[in-house]
């Protein structure tokens, strides 16, 4: 568990979320448009572990059914449609807390960016650190993250760095 993954559950314990939605939502909390690949292999992780729950909801009857995993075309699919709306999901796709949710979990890696000021903090625990520049870089393709200092506070890992685009690099959707 991340802070990013945190984030998304503090939205879904407020409500049902369509996916597209809670995308843009947390895209909009982190201040830059995240990678959808990257976006739909957090959500297939989170769902394999029972954090999340997703639904397949009929537009017509609203009725909803379970479903176990994340359909593979889904990135392209959404890519196929201009113009998407941030307020519902296009193919009835909504996320709820599954049973393994715990929004009290310490994360075993926190970010924090001010990309106005071109600055990341990265605070990990030692053993999450590489996994969580991995996952920053492929959240968020289009950048390049360098490291300017790093500290070590009680069990945690502190890196401050610089965030810059990389140049024609595109991310998001």
């Amino acid at each position: 568990m991340n802070s990013i993954d945190l984030r998304l559950l503090e939205l879904l314990q407020i409500a049902e979320a369509p996916v597209y939605s809670a995308y843009r939502w947390l895209s909009r909390q982190l201040g830059r448009e995240l990678s959808m690949a990257e976006f739909l292999r957090l959500l297939a992780s989170l769902l394999e572990e029972d954090v999340v729950c997703l639904w397949a909801v009929d537009l017509t009857t609203q009725e909803r059914s379970p479903w176990s995993e994340i359909p593979p075309d889904l990135e392209e699919r959404y890519a196929e449609i201009p113009d998407l709306d941030d307020s519902f999901d296009p193919f009835g796709l909504s996320l709820t807390l599954g049973r393994a949710a715990d929004l009290d979990a310490s994360p075993d890696w926190e970010v924090d960016f001010d990309f106005e000021e071109r600055r990341s903090v990265v605070t990990a625990k030692p053993h999450a650190l590489e996994s969580a520049q991995q996952q920053l870089r492929r959240l968020f393709p289009d950048l390049d993250f360098a490291e300017k200092d790093r500290g070590v506070a009680e069990d945690r890992v502190r890196i401050t760095g610089s965030v810059t685009e990389r140049p024609g690099a595109a991310g998001g959707r």
